[in-house]
């Protein structure tokens, strides 16, 4: 399974999904999804999902199920706080991958202690699938 959460809109990282044929059954997004109505904006389904909220999200009963007997997580995230999304008994099996896109600088050492793996200058899922060749 592949869950992606995401403080961005929804709507538009499925929208991507389904144009680059990437948009499998096993997927799972959330974010926050806009409702229309007549073309027009009405809400934001559901609770808003931010940058500081991400850990607390509620997975729905059959995304549990079909992890319930995975053991191993990748988790990317191009936010300190993208660390939070998994317990530290989960981080044993985990390999965390960061993207460090601004204040590089200033930000490397907190992302290097966090995250097992930091890649800078807007690196592409090439370096990560790079990576995952390597494990």
């Amino acid at each position: 399974p592949v869950i992606i959460v995401s403080a961005g809109i929804g709507n538009v990282i499925e929208e991507f999904l389904k144009l680059e044929g990437d948009f499998y059954s096993n997927i799972k997004i959330i974010s926050n999804f806009i409702v229309f109505e007549n073309g027009e904006f009405k809400e934001i389904a559901g609770e808003i999902i931010h940058a500081l909220n991400k850990n607390i999200v509620r997975l729905d009963e059959d995304s549990k199920h079909n992890l319930e007997n995975r053991k191993n997580i990748l988790l990317l995230g191009d936010g300190f706080a993208d660390l939070k999304m998994i317990s530290d008994k989960a981080k044993e099996n985990a390999i965390t991958v960061g993207f460090l896109d601004e204040k590089i600088e200033e930000n490397l050492e907190l992302y290097n202690k966090g995250f097992d793996i930091v890649l800078t200058n807007l690196s592409s899922f090439d370096d990560v699938n790079s990576i995952l060749k390597i494990y």
